[in-house]
C-alpha cells in the first residue's frame, strides 16, 4: 500500500473457518458493504497464514480477488499484506473514485492526497 495510514482499521472480517469460496464471496460483500459505509477507509482481512507446508489457499484466493477488484477499479484502492502474514490492510476507493467511475463524467482523473483532502485533475 503506498500511502500506509497509521492507527487501527475502521473494520476487520475474519475469513477463519470458512471454505475457500465462502471466504472470498464474504470478502468482496465486505469490502462493497465497507466501500459504501466507509469510502477511502482502511479496513483489515484476516485470512491467516495456512497450515504449515500447506500453503494459504484462502489468503491466495483474496490477493486474487483484491488484485482483479484494483484491476477493474473496484471498491478497492490499494492493499498490504501485514507484517505477521496473516492478514490483509486494505484501502477502499473513495466516494469520488466510486462517483467518476460509476457516472463516467471523466476519461481520466488523478487524486493527490493531502491532508485529508484531495486534489482532483480531471481530463475529459
Amino acid at each position: 500500500m503506498r500511502h500506509r495510514q497509521g492507527g487501527d482499521p475502521a473494520a476487520t472480517f475474519d475469513l477463519h473457518g470458512l471454505s475457500v469460496l465462502e471466504a472470498v464471496r464474504s470478502a468482496e460483500l465486505f469490502l462493497a458493504a465497507q466501500a459504501r459505509a466507509r469510502p477511502g477507509a482502511t479496513v483489515r482481512l484476516i485470512t491467516g497464514r495456512g497450515r504449515g507446508g500447506g500453503g494459504a489457499p484462502i489468503r491466495t484466493r483474496v490477493r486474487s480477488l483484491l488484485e482483479r477488484l484494483i484491476r477493474e477499479q473496484r471498491l478497492v484502492r490499494a492493499y498490504e499484506l501485514e507484517e505477521g502474514e496473516g492478514s490483509y490492510r486494505v484501502r477502499l476507493s473513495t466516494l469520488l473514485e466510486r462517483l467518476v467511475r460509476e457516472h463516467r463524467l471523466v476519461r481520466a482523473y488523478e487524486l493527490e492526497e493531502g491532508e485529508g483532502s484531495y486534489r482532483v485533475r480531471l481530463s475529459t
